[in-house]
């Protein structure tokens, strides 16, 4: 890891030249000298020897590394030079708290202690005074006034298990001395030893306070750090225990954790660790992003005034991606965040409200304006993973698809103002350099998995949710339909969504988002069934077209894990007649109510029907997307004939079956059926090109009685089969039992 480190702080221009390797063996041999330096070794002593808990050990530990990095300082290294461009320190945070706010989650974090900048010791020790990096290290032992996640570059979490540690007493030299590990978590170490300072008697009224794990509060951190603004390329932090650290690297594809340094046996490893991070000459070393977080970047380099150095990754700028023929400039404020998810693993997708854009299009083509002003913007940052399309791609072929389909389409889909992706900032080049792949399971070929950074820039739409219950639901049909005619397009979406539900004041034309892959094997109903869930969701969650904090058994589908959020729906369905006892329906949804319960309903018996099917060994052939789709539209123009429901009280496309989205014979497509190399369009082509109402519902009918007689008939030889297991299981038990009775 320290290698890569050195690889990655080179210029670009000289990465494929200089060996990392060879190039940290010259560092071990530079730091040698320092290895003996007496204030040094004076303090490893003090952190050795101290009496307490692990905060006892925060002050010599700073002052140790402060020394070291004081020492380091005029060490010249070929490639790396001299001297800190940020000025690197330890600090102290224990037990200031550093805040956190993601929407609507709040959190409270306290790191032991820190690696910050000279700039952010000034704003904490400096009292508005320009101090000496000599001076800020002074004070760095001691409690911190005040610390913002933006100070952070780095995080160190301390475990004592030790007692007393013992320094060497030997000479220090090249060689390595203890290989240690990688460890699942410091449970697996020996238990911490009674620190010497008796703890607080317990207080009966207050409850226990239960101690995260280390490694999960190292994560916590990570978490923190990379969604501290727009957009954090990695993060790395460092966890002690004892007299050893190991060193984690965050980033949007996961954690990478490296064998542990002993900082006592092995101090000149340590110390060619702390000369790599105080070389660090830019601040994307840091994993904060130049283009997406440039006050932060001014921050640190000590280019704001100290009176401005406030809360500055919440500062706006102007951002600027290439465009065909130009570029488009919009001003993005991080305080006007519409969607953000706090999570240490994944696209980390964040979606801001930038104001009026503009596009600046070549002066030399005389067709375009030069300053073309846009509407307000939707700024979509996000890492999808490297093999996939982007989402610019993705909404062209939709758009080709619409066109080829119905040219009406084309408004429940988004406008794509522009889009970049910085490959420059992609999670693979740091698993390639250490060998991290995985096999393919076909070729078992090694692969190396990436995450690049994306820039998606397009109108700016409002969620459906802001619509009263009648509009919500002509757009919810009118969603439905597109995602429908895009799936037999191959444009297959497989993550319908609360948050990607939008539609355009103007005209009320809808569109959802274009760009997930499933992680299961996904079938058209699949994504059917999330609109379903869509509807109770809007009906328990949305009042006045406002969001409310949705009741217990509702709130629990919000999870991650797939399994735990099919068990909470389930429940709710089986239940749902006792729930709605419970809970009060608002008024304006009462009219949609019937229709969202017969919904929940049938999903409630399909589900069951799969599982005992499932458990009779019955096979299941999946129907038809226009099966499925067709299919729905039914269940619900039946659910409203047979209802109390007036025709005003919910909109319904009385033309649904002359209305059909088909590809046209002969289009391409990714959608084949049963390796057939036809599309499910293709298949039922004719239900709607008779040009006649009734032809259409004739055939639709026809179609139902068909799939009804097949159903019927899997249903008798399900039963007869049944029957047959029943009687041999009779049999077998009558054999037994007089096999029993001889002996």
């Amino acid at each position: 890891m320290i290698a890569w480190m050195l690889h990655f702080s080179l210029p670009t221009e000289l990465r494929d030249s200089v060996n990392p390797y060879r190039l940290f063996d010259q560092c071990l041999n530079k730091v040698l000298p320092i290895c003996n330096d007496q204030d040094l070794l004076n303090h490893l002593q003090s952190y050795c020897e101290v009496e307490g808990g692990e905060t006892a050990r925060y002050a010599p530990f700073t002052n140790a590394c402060n020394r070291a990095l004081s020492l380091l300082e005029d060490v010249d290294v070929p490639h790396l030079g001299k001297g800190s461009p940020f000025k690197i320190l330890f600090q102290r945070n224990d037990p200031n708290v550093l805040d956190g706010v993601h929407g609507n989650l709040k959190s409270k974090r306290k790191p032991d202690i820190i690696i910050t900048s000279l700039a952010c010791a000034r704003r904490i020790w400096g009292e508005g005074r320009n101090i000496r990096w000599n001076t800020a290290i002074s004070h760095c032992h001691e409690k911190p006034v005040d610390l913002q996640w933006h100070d952070v570059l780095c995080s160190w979490e301390f475990k004592r298990t030790k007692k007393v540690i013992s320094l060497p007493s030997r000479k220090y030299g090249t060689k390595l001395c203890r290989n240690i590990s990688c460890v699942n978590d410091v449970g697996t170490m020996d238990p911490p030893t009674k620190p010497d300072v008796p703890s607080p008697k317990p207080n009966p009224d207050q409850p226990l306070r239960t101690e995260e794990p280390p490694l999960v509060q190292l994560a916590s951190y990570a978490a923190e750090m990379l969604c501290r603004a727009p957009a954090v390329n990695h993060c790395m932090n460092i966890l002690v225990v004892d007299d050893v650290a190991w060193l984690w690297w965050y980033d949007r594809q996961g954690a990478i954790q490296c064998t542990g340094i002993d900082f006592l046996d092995d101090l000149p490893r340590f110390l060619v660790l702390l000369l790599v991070l105080q070389r660090f000459s830019t601040m994307d070393l840091w994993g904060f992003n130049p283009e997406l977080d440039p006050v932060v970047v001014q921050y640190h380099s000590g280019k704001l005034p100290l009176n401005q150095t406030g809360n500055v990754s919440q500062e706006p700028f102007d951002l600027e991606i290439p465009v065909e023929g130009g570029k488009f400039k919009v001003n993005l404020d991080p305080k006007e965040k519409e969607y953000s998810r706090h999570t240490l693993v994944g696209r980390g997708t964040r979606v801001f409200q930038g104001s009026e854009g503009i596009l600046f299009r070549d002066p030399a083509n005389p067709e375009v304006l030069m300053n073309e002003k846009a509407r307000h913007a939707a700024i979509k940052i996000y890492w999808p993973d490297s093999s996939r399309p982007s989402e610019q791609t993705v909404v062209q072929k939709a758009r080709e698809a619409a066109e080829k389909i119905d040219p009406g389409l084309l408004d429940n889909l988004p406008e794509i103002y522009g889009a970049c992706t910085l490959s420059k900032y992609e999670t693979g080049r740091i698993r390639k350099f250490l060998e991290l792949w995985d096999l393919d399971s076909e070729t078992q070929e090694r692969v190396y998995h990436s995450r690049t950074l994306n820039i998606t820039i397009s109108e700016w739409l409002l969620p459906l949710w802001k619509l009263p219950p009648y509009n919500f639901m002509l757009a919810w049909y009118d969603i439905v339909r597109c995602h429908f005619a895009m799936w037999i397009a191959g444009v297959k979406h497989c993550d319908p969504s609360e948050g990607n539900m939008l539609y355009r004041e103007k005209g009320n034309k809808n569109h959802g988002g274009l760009e997930r892959t499933g992680r299961i094997r996904r079938e058209y109903r699949h994504d059917l069934e999330s609109f379903i869930w869509m509807l109770p969701w809007a009906v328990f969650c949305y009042e006045d077209c406002q969001r409310k904090e949705p009741p217990d058994p509702v709130r629990l589908w919000q999870t991650g894990n797939y399994e735990q959020c099919r068990e909470k729906k389930v429940d709710f369905t089986g239940k749902m007649a006792e729930f709605i006892e419970e809970q009060r329906i608002p008024p304006q949804w009462m009219k949609i109510w019937p229709v969202v319960r017969d919904l929940m309903y049938r999903v409630h018996e399909d589900y069951h029907s799969g599982v005992k099917q499932r458990g009779q060994g019955i096979p299941q052939e999946d129907n038809t997307p226009v099966e499925v789709y067709v299919n729905l539209l039914q269940f619900i123009r039946e659910t409203m004939d047979t209802g109390s429901i007036k025709p005003n009280d919910i909109p319904f496309p009385d033309d649904y079956l002359m209305n059909i989205p088909q590809l046209p014979n002969g289009a391409d497509t990714e959608t084949p059926v049963r390796g057939r190399g036809s599309t499910e369009a293709n298949l039922d082509s004719e239900r709607s090109t008779s040009g006649s109402r009734r032809s259409a519902r004739i055939k639709a009918d026809e179609e139902k009685k068909r799939q009804e007689a097949e159903k019927e008939k899997k249903r008798q030889e399900a039963e007869e089969e049944r029957k047959h297991r029943e009687k041999e299981e009779r049999k077998r038990q009558a054999a037994e039992t007089k096999k029993r009775g001889k002996k």
